[in-house]
């Protein structure tokens, strides 16, 4: 739900636009776990560090496909 807010406003539709561009700032596993990390930080979401595990390994395993 914070994440498609925020990325609807940036991409349009659904924000899910943003997992797929041809310029994704993330490339690997690791640094997806630090986008979602810096996401929660921005946005101020208190969410704890298996929250922050568990949609970075929703995100991987629906969009990103990469290896752990």
């Amino acid at each position: 739900k914070n994440c498609i807010a925020c990325h609807a406003s940036s991409y349009g539709g659904d924000g899910s636009a943003i997992y797929t561009r041809d310029f994704a700032k993330v490339t690997n596993a690791k640094g997806l776990i630090t986008q979602v990390r810096n996401c929660n930080t921005n946005l101020g979401l208190k969410w704890f560090e298996d929250e922050e595990l568990n949609v970075a390994a929703h995100l991987n395993q629906t969009y990103y496909k990469f290896e752990k």
